[in-house]
């Protein structure tokens, strides 16, 4: 009997784990999702906080799923994850009687489920918690190093969001995510004529910023010479931005980037590149690879990029950040199962 109770519990810990990872690996997007919860629920007072608060979540969700996978101070995280599972029970089934236009973002981008599937999940994983610790008694001791593969996974999701919140997702679950055909992307020049056929044609370099206003002027100036180098290197570059003429005049008096600023809705360009001030490379319209802000390629960069077929290019990037994803969950789950 114990060793299902283990197994239920177990269940109850990836799903937390994944579930967290998913939303640690997009805190902008995750950012987004709360939104939409704030906004339903009426807390616009503590809209500001949007993204801190996903994070927050999402790290939360972590840590208690890898002290449930580890089986560490079975009593106190029993009692903390039936509180968390009861308290989304009760969200979830707030939005199923209600039914708003909003995705449940319980697994990121990755998966979306309905408001019927979320509290089904939410159901199912109630049932498997009652089955893991009712009745709370002789639930057991882990091993001393169970404690040290649950910080070595607490830690270690730590880093994972700090890299996400100074890069882009590893891995991008979006309608704009590398190998799609650009669909659905309109941009506008000064005078409000549509322009997205510019992005449609031949080699495109964007670099899109959809809080213009927090960019400083070192990093504006960084744009300015990559949107230089990228047309040097037969590139089209273009900025986007969410702001208007008139913004960006004062922001910047580079004739180049002045000369290919175009304007486009704020969340569209925030699930285009989540990164402000990051570039998009397509070929064709098809989309090719993100950078973020901080990591935009060099000139020599440009010319090795121009060396390889696109299509060749952006499947060896997908793999590596595939492998770089994949190798963390199995690293973490491994740390947390077998040592």
């Amino acid at each position: 009997m114990n060793g299902f109770r283990r197994i239920c519990e177990v269940l109850i810990g990836l799903v937390f784990f994944v579930a967290g990872t998913l939303k640690l690996m997009d805190p902008v997007g995750s950012g987004l999702i709360v939104d939409e919860y704030i906004k339903f629920f009426h807390l616009g007072f503590i809209l500001f906080a949007s993204r801190f608060l996903a994070c927050a979540l999402a790290l939360f969700e972590c840590v208690l799923g890898s002290a449930l996978i580890a089986g560490v101070w079975r009593k106190a995280v029993a009692m903390i994850s039936g509180i968390t599972i009861i308290f989304f029970t009760i969200i979830t089934l707030i939005l199923f009687i209600a039914k708003p236009a909003m995705d449940c973002g319980c697994f990121g981008e990755f998966i979306h489920l309905g408001h019927g599937q979320t509290l089904l999940k939410n159901l199912i994983l109630a049932a498997l918690w009652l089955l893991a610790f009712m009745p709370m008694r002789n639930l057991g001791e882990p091993q001393r190093l169970k404690y040290v593969s649950f910080g070595i996974a607490a830690f270690s999701s730590f880093l994972f969001l700090l890299y996400s919140v100074l890069s882009i997702p590893l891995r991008d679950y979006t309608d704009f995510q590398p190998g799609n055909e650009l669909e659905a992307f309109y941009f506008s020049d000064a005078s409000g004529e549509y322009a997205d056929s510019l992005a449609m044609a031949g080699k495109v370099m964007i670099v899109s910023a959809y809080e213009p206003a927090r960019l400083k002027p070192e990093k504006v100036e960084r744009i300015a010479e990559f949107l230089r180098v990228s047309f040097e290197k037969g590139y089209t570059p273009l900025f986007l931005t969410a702001s208007t003429p008139e913004d960006i005049a004062s922001l910047s008096t580079d004739p180049v980037l002045l000369a290919q600023t175009y304007f486009a809705d704020r969340k569209l360009l925030m699930t285009f590149n989540r990164a402000n001030g990051g570039a998009t490379m397509l070929t064709d319209g098809q989309i090719i690879r993100k950078w973020s802000g901080r990591s935009l390629p060099s000139a020599s960069e440009l010319d090795a990029i121009n060396e390889k077929a696109p299509m060749d290019y952006m499947v060896s990037s997908l793999n590596r950040t595939r492998a770089l994803f994949q190798g963390y969950l199995i690293y973490v789950l491994a740390v947390l199962m077998l040592l």
